[in-house]
């Protein structure tokens, strides 16, 4: 109780200073004991470390959200990796697609030349087939030409064996 009135005079003594004397007593008169005001000072208190408890248990929250942000974070930071894998490996097989459209197209020119080649020695069959054709056409032509030769040397032989026999007979 001396408590109380030690601090309704301390207070009394401010307000006076600050509000006139009329106010502050009007003021005291309401103003609550000090049981009553322990009791609102005991909940405040009570208040405050229920506050503390929440104020803690929040920061045990921001602490697990911070350690599942640098989760999120390592996360993040393995798919930029695993993402700059993927470009690495889709500009080698960029690389490759054009080694491959480059190669078809020098196999397409391989083609087209096996084709001109192919072309070619087709006629060179056609053209072989009418130069054999030609040459036992020639060949059997020098054959009877031959044989008339043959025959007409071995006729104007006989001829001349037989003029020489004939005037060896007739000389005789």
């Amino acid at each position: 109780m001396t408590e109380d009135r030690v601090r309704r005079s301390e207070l009394r003594d401010n307000l006076c200073d600050q509000l006139g004397s009329t106010v502050t007593e009007m003021l005291l008169d309401y103003m609550p004991s000090a049981d009553w005001t322990d009791n609102i000072d005991r909940q405040f208190v009570h208040v405050e470390r229920r506050f503390l408890e929440i104020d803690r248990r929040f920061e045990l929250i921001d602490q697990r959200f911070e350690q599942i942000d640098r989760r999120f974070d390592e996360i993040d930071r393995r798919f930029v990796e695993i993402d700059r894998r993927f470009a690495e490996i889709d500009r080698r097989f960029e690389l490759i697609d054009q080694r491959f459209d480059e190669i078809n197209r020098r196999f397409e020119l391989i083609d087209q030349r096996f084709e001109q080649i192919d072309q070619r020695l087709d006629r060179l069959e056609a053209r072989v087939g009418r130069l054999e054709t030609a040459m036992e056409k020639l060949i059997e032509s020098q054959r009877t030409w031959i044989r008339w030769m043959i025959s007409a040397t071995v006729a104007s032989a006989l001829a001349a064996v037989g003029a020489i026999v004939s005037l060896a007979v007739s000389a005789m």
